[in-house]
């Protein structure tokens, strides 16, 4: 991929080659499961940098 930087006569003042990386999607997935009365959740994405459960609380965890 390459940047191209210009002004605004659309003249190109600057050239980036590679300066972009576009990277792999990620894959959002998870299994869980009851013991007793609590319950557990196993990430199982894939590619992510960052998550966190919303469990309609208020609080995030992650």
């Amino acid at each position: 991929m390459t940047l191209e930087a210009g002004n605004h006569r659309c003249e190109v003042l600057i050239t980036k080659t590679d300066f972009i990386e576009i990277n792999d999607i990620p894959r959002a997935d998870f299994n869980w499961g009851i013991q007793g009365r609590e319950v557990f959740f196993i990430n199982l994405s894939e590619r992510g940098v960052d998550y966190f459960w919303n469990f309609g609380d208020g609080e995030f965890k992650g």
